[in-house]
């Protein structure tokens, strides 16, 4: 996945507000930073099988372990999945399209195939 969405306002929610006050402008940089891995490596938006501290690597956290994950957690950005796996708050809902996009990637890659054995077939 190439993109991700972010709410031209999301500077402006208090949770955002909350997180830069307790982690600084450099919080927000790496829960962007975190959307972003999200987007192109967990797509649904759980981090399974990551610990807090392979979190905040995927996050370039650079402050103290564990602070960024707790702050994440705190203001309400990150949670916990029935399976105790953290996850991002709404991820789905705030970013269906990346949360779909290896569902949508092997439709299409299934229906060019489709497409070239049927075109290949009919030669």
């Amino acid at each position: 996945m190439d993109d991700f969405r972010v709410k031209t306002g999301f500077n402006t929610h208090p949770k955002i507000q909350m997180l830069k006050r307790r982690a600084g402008k450099e919080g927000v940089y790496s829960l962007l930073v975190l959307w972003s891995h999200a987007a192109r490596y967990k797509p649904d938006g759980v981090f399974s099988n990551m610990s807090s501290i392979q979190i905040e690597m995927a996050a370039d956290w650079e402050g103290p372990e564990y602070h960024f994950v707790d702050d994440l957690i705190s203001c309400g950005l990150l949670e916990h999945d029935k399976d105790n796996n953290l996850m991002l708050h709404d991820w789905l809902e705030h970013n269906p399209e990346a949360a779909s996009y290896s569902n949508r990637f092997r439709q299409i890659k299934q229906a060019a195939a489709n497409h070239l054995a049927n075109r290949n077939s009919s030669m």
